[in-house]
């Protein structure tokens, strides 16, 4: 399977999405009217959800293989990338717009155990679609909450459950 890095905004992150076609995942972004969810592998595994009409910038690039790399030592994206770089997060997490990627001890806002991913997923494109500001519980602060403004944000990440 071939890859492909995307980089939004100013965050400094590669989300890394299965494909071996940049220029047709650069042509859906480009021409949605909506927002685009993609699964992502890395470096929190789960669906990207971008909304090309609130994303400053939006760049989609084959990752070049670093210098010695040969096929036969399978893929290997560039500057050492290995998925193991960060341990996954053994609760849902929401990733948002950063000026850091994310790390092992900072890979974003936890969410309850019990977070239906799938069900947040459509009520942040709902936000997105309908620029209206968007309340989500976080499980580490006591009653407290993100607020999403769905008209100005141009990405969130949710990562999958890890057992």
């Amino acid at each position: 399977m071939a890859y492909i890095f995307l980089r939004i905004g100013t965050d400094p992150t590669d989300w890394v999405h299965e494909s071996t076609d940049p220029d047709s995942v650069a042509a859906q972004l480009g021409q949605a009217t909506s927002p685009v969810v993609l699964p992502i592998v890395h470096p929190l595994p789960g669906n990207l959800v971008v909304s090309p009409s609130a994303a400053a910038t939006i760049s989609v690039a084959r990752p070049s293989p670093p210098r010695g790399w040969h096929p036969s030592h399978g893929w290997h994206p560039s500057h050492g990338w290995h998925p193991s770089h960060i341990v996954l997060p053994r609760w849902p997490i929401l990733y948002l717009p950063s000026p850091a990627s994310p790390t092992q001890d900072s890979p974003g806002y936890p969410l309850e155990p019990d977070t239906d991913l799938a069900a947040l997923e459509r009520y942040i494109v709902a936000a997105m679609s309908e620029g209206t500001v968007l309340s989500i519980q976080v499980a580490d602060i006591q009653g407290g909450v993100v607020l999403l403004n769905g008209a100005t944000l141009g990405f969130a990440v949710l990562a999958q459950v890890q057992a």
